[in-house]
Formats: C-alpha cells, sequence, structure tokens
C-alpha cells in the first residue's frame, strides 16, 4: 500500500495518444480540466453532432439537466443514492449508527455534553465551502442554534502548517461496488495563525479566495506535506468502512460512478477525523493545483471506469488504487 501511495505517475506519453480516440465526454463542472485531460488521449468534447455521451461528469444542481435524446456510456449515479453521504445530518445518523461518527454530531443541545473546554461546530447540512458555519462554545449554543442544523463536535489538536489550521481534500471513486482512492490530495491553508480556543471564523473556518492574487489562504498538493504518507495510509485502512455503511445506496452497475471529496482534518497522532463528504466535488482549483492534481486525476478516473467497462487491459499507468468492496 505504501509503495503505491508515493508512485509518481509520468507524463503521458506518445503510446497513450490514440487511447480514447472515437471517445466522447461531457462535463459541466471543471469542463477546461476534462479538457486537458482527455485531449491528449484522443477524446473529443460532445457537441450536437454527437449521438453519444461515452463519459458524462454532469451536475443537476439548481435543475440543470444533460442533452436529451443521446445515448450515455458511463454517467454519475443518480443523487438520489449519494445525497445521503453528501447531507452532514444524513452522513452522520448512518455513522452513528455504525459506530464510525468522528468527530461526534449531535440534532439537538440536550444531547450535547456540557463541556465549557469544548468548542462546537453548528452547519447547516447542506450547505458548502463553509458557508452558514457558526463556531461556539457551550455556553453559546442556545443562541446559535437553529432547529435542523447539527453540532459538531471541533477537533483541536491537529496538525498546522506555519501555526495555521488547514483541511485535507482528497478524492474516493466507487465504480462497480469498488473503492478506490486517488493518492493525492489538496491543502487548503487557512490564512491566519491557528488557536485552539478560537471561535473566529477566519482562524477556524474560511478559506474563500485562495485563488485570488496575494491571498493568505494557500492550497498545495499533500503530497507535498512531510507527513503525508501516515495520513494518507490512515485514509486509506478507515474509509472503505464508511462507504460500507452506505452499500445498499451505492449502485454497482458498471455504467454507474461516484467521485466522492472528503474532507478531513489531521490530528497530531497520525490519524484524520472525517468533517464532510460532497458527492459532486469541485474540480478547478488554481492553476497549480489543476495542473498537479486534477487533471491527472480526472484522466486516470477516465480510464480507470473505461478500462473496466470494456473490460480492456493496457498499461496505462494508472494511479488510483483499490483500498476495499461494498460487498
Amino acid at each position: 500500500m505504501s509503495a503505491q501511495l508515493v508512485t509518481v505517475q509520468p507524463m503521458i506519453s506518445e503510446q497513450y495518444s490514440k487511447l480514447l480516440a472515437g471517445y466522447t465526454y461531457l462535463s459541466n463542472r471543471a469542463s477546461r480540466n476534462f479538457a486537458a485531460a482527455l485531449t491528449p488521449l484522443g477524446a473529443t468534447a460532445y457537441d450536437r453532432d454527437h449521438n453519444k455521451i461515452n463519459f458524462l461528469y454532469f451536475d443537476t444542481h439548481q435543475g440543470k439537466t444533460p442533452p436529451e435524446g443521446v445515448e450515455i456510456d458511463i454517467q454519475l449515479m443518480e443523487r438520489k443514492k449519494t445525497v445521503p453521504l453528501d447531507n452532514k445530518t444524513l452522513l452522520a445518523k448512518r455513522l452513528i449508527q455504525q459506530g464510525l461518527c468522528d468527530p461526534m454530531v449531535y440534532f439537538d443541545i440536550a444531547d450535547v455534553p456540557s463541556d465549557n473546554n469544548t468548542l462546537w461546530y453548528i452547519k447547516d447540512p447542506i450547505s458548502t465551502g463553509g458557508k452558514s458555519i457558526q463556531v461556539v462554545k457551550y455556553n453559546q449554543l442556545q443562541n446559535a442554534f437553529k432547529i435542523g442544523h447539527i453540532i459538531q463536535a471541533a477537533i483541536t489538536d491537529i496538525c498546522l502548517v506555519n501555526s495555521r489550521k488547514f483541511t485535507l481534500r482528497v478524492y474516493i471513486l466507487v465504480h462497480r461496488n469498488q473503492i478506490y482512492l486517488y493518492p493525492d490530495g489538496i491543502m487548503v491553508i487557512h490564512g491566519f495563525n491557528y488557536h485552539p480556543e478560537s471561535t473566529d471564523y477566519s482562524v477556524q473556518v474560511d478559506h474563500t479566495g485562495y485563488a485570488d492574487p496575494g491571498s493568505k489562504v494557500e492550497m498545495r498538493p499533500f503530497s507535498s506535506y512531510h507527513l503525508y504518507l501516515p495520513f494518507m495510509v490512515n485514509i486509506a485502512e478507515t474509509a472503505p468502512r464508511i462507504f460500507q455503511a452506505f452499500s445498499d445506496l451505492l449502485d454497482g452497475d458498471s455504467s454507474r460512478y461516484c467521485l466522492f471529496g472528503l474532507d478531513y482534518l489531521c490530528r497530531n497522532n497520525r490519524t484524520v477525523a472525517l468533517i464532510e463528504i460532497n458527492d459532486r466535488p469541485n474540480l478547478l482549483h488554481t492553476d497549480a493545483i489543476n495542473q498537479n492534481i486534477n487533471i491527472e486525476m480526472i484522466r486516470d478516473l477516465v480510464v480507470l471506469i473505461t478500462q473496466k467497462k470494456r473490460h480492456d487491459s493496457h498499461d496505462y499507468p494508472q494511479r488510483f488504487f483499490w483500498i476495499g468492496s461494498l460487498i
């Protein structure tokens, strides 16, 4: 496992330039990264002259719909099957049932331990990007909590980068009842020095503006972090149980897949704490992250799923690696 994690994929050479010849794809998110990933393999972006989409990555948020009357070979799992992982309330309830909820989550103030030394995150279960999050002490819960939101215990014994907090985004693919991990991730390093007792949104949550010139918020490949390996090994060992808890929902059809973005905090004891899961994660970031992570990951994603669907065998230098089965 460790050897796979540190393997570096070479740039795609001419020998793979025809790998997806005649192949069409469509994405309504990070479309330029999909183009950069798949065009060198001979794939073509879908247009109305095509009667088939071989690979579709389409987010139906806000009522968006993919083209009609077009044959689709491979596409995302239906949202109704993956939203229980994306929704913070539904995720926490099932993880609690399985004894896997870490950090602990509560749905009512009456259930929260009355510990004035613990910070609590109040979150809207369907909000993303840190929106609507409040960080409070126990005695502030009554005024801050809204019915329907969740109360998540803060993790404070965390690793820092230059005295600043960071969150880790990693990507997991579920396809044909198998679970694959991409062996790199994105560190989002906050802009202000961290203090474990701070309730300041800028210290604990805010990561906006990472692409702005001169921003204090940074993004780095996780593989550049000196403790990368033990944390990725811990993720590879613990993440399968999370997805196995949803095995009754996740589609095993060979024409369906889902790429999940998991957000973690890294503890000082070299274990990770799961903060949330995104079932339609953002795949467009800074130029450096796009080049070093997103484009390569999209390429590997499409090739792996296509290979499994076609039962092809070739020597493409794949980096997604298997970490477990749903069943």
